[in-house]
């Protein structure tokens, strides 16, 4: 099990074989250099090294490239034991090396019936060879240049043809864009044309720190003076949560004697392209006008900025803010339409009592569960700006809230 760790097969090449399996309808078994388990459809570990693929890799001949085994021991293998192979069924099985430019990569063992297997393993095997070939190449050059920051600059500000490229550069980088996950930005100290490029040293230490917390995780540079990663949101309780994880990035940062700004993008729920984007540009509006509006050296999100958070992102993040605003206050009707009503009459209380028809210390009341829900405070200038505009945002909240107000002020005057 040790001889794995030698070698490592690019996440492309299993992925891709999975697809051609698919299509082809046979099973099959994929085993790197050094004869581990990557990839079967026919009950094999992972990990595992199989000697079968171990005597297929070692063969050596001009016939040797394309064999037949069978559980039988005349296969012309020298497999120490039928019962290691395992994966030998009673049908015969096309047993292959994979090539990548002048070199053995790989052992594919095909199943099934032998023409059937034979076309399946040829093709594979070919298909397979391109693959790694270009997935070697680029996983060995990408570290060592821009790689992993083009593909992320790529992903989030290229064209849709960009970012389908880039996203084929992140499998064979070992990023998994399938999962949900949220953009955590940082930001150089300055103005928009004034930042600073950040240490080169502070963003290998950051690198370290996510390799091992939240490995896999997505990392770049936008540009000097921009990171941005990419932690993946908790679906297990061992999980860092995004807010914690950009919480000690600024912590080791700031430890480190940098100045720096974090913005935190919202959750979304689904895992594509769009939605890292939309997350990307909601940490950056929120790093950017936090540090405005309250300081450089901390962490932002959205709801953080108040009003700021409304302006100039799209209509979609902006429902999703009122959504999210609003939420704690859905099955709270009265309370609503007292918060409607007050705002509606310039935060008058008197005026939100005569339009509700409830006593003014019903009215306070509500106006304090509000407050309790949501951390906005309707009697604040700003935070009711931000419960206002909420309110319009979102699709038949402000209907709601007045007919339940209407219909309470009936009842009074019946």
């Amino acid at each position: 099990m040790k001889q794995s760790a030698r070698t490592s097969m690019p996440v492309a090449a299993p992925e891709l074989l999975h697809r051609l399996s698919a299509a082809l309808g046979v099973h099959f078994t994929l085993t790197d250099e050094v004869g581990a388990v990557l990839a079967s459809t026919s009950g094999q570990p992972p990990g595992r090294v199989d000697p079968l693929a171990v005597a297929v890799l070692r063969r050596d001949g001009a016939d040797g490239n394309l064999m037949y085994g069978t559980a039988s021991p005349d296969c012309g293998l020298e497999i120490p034991s039928p019962a290691l192979a395992g994966f030998l069924e009673a049908e015969p099985s096309v047993c292959c090396r994979v090539q990548a430019g002048d070199q053995i990569r790989a052992a594919l063992i095909v199943h099934g019936p032998r023409e059937q297997a034979r076309t399946a393993a040829e093709i594979a095997s070919i298909s397979l060879g391109f693959i790694l070939e270009f997935a070697r190449s680029a996983a060995q050059s990408a570290p060592q240049g821009f790689g992993p920051d083009l593909a992320l600059n790529q992903l989030l500000k290229g064209s849709r043809r960009e970012g389908h490229r880039a996203a084929l550069v992140a499998r064979v980088l070992g990023w998994d864009l399938t999962l949900p996950r949220v953009a955590v930005v940082v930001m150089a100290a300055g103005g928009k044309r004034s930042r600073a490029p950040l240490h080169q040293d502070h963003y290998a230490m950051i690198a370290e720190f996510i390799e091992k917390v939240a490995p896999g995780t997505p990392m770049a540079r936008m540009h000097p003076a921009e990171w941005v990663l990419f932690p993946e949101l908790p679906n297990q309780p061992e999980m860092p949560a995004p807010r914690q994880l950009a919480q000690d990035v600024l912590t080791g940062l700031l430890e480190a004697g940098a100045s720096v700004t974090v913005g935190l993008g919202e959750p979304h729920a689904e895992s594509s392209l769009l939605a890292l984007r939309r997350s990307y540009r909601e940490a950056r509006h929120a790093a950017r006008w936090g540090e405005r509006l309250h300081g450089l050296n901390a962490l932002y999100q959205l709801r953080d900025v108040g009003l700021v958070a409304f302006v100039t992102l799209s209509q979609d993040t902006r429902r999703r803010l009122s959504a999210r605003i609003l939420q704690p206050l859905r099955n709270q009707s009265e309370v609503l339409a007292s918060l409607e009503a007050f705002l509606e009459c310039d935060r008058s209380i008197a005026g939100a009592a005569d339009r509700t028809g409830l006593h003014r210390h019903t009215i306070r009341h509500h106006l304090d569960r509000v407050r309790d829900l949501t951390g906005l405070d309707p009697r604040s200038l700003e935070d009711a700006l931000q419960l206002r505009l909420a309110l319009l945002v979102t699709p038949g909240g402000s209907e709601r809230a007045g007919d339940h107000a209407k219909r309470r002020s009936r009842n009074r005057r019946a």
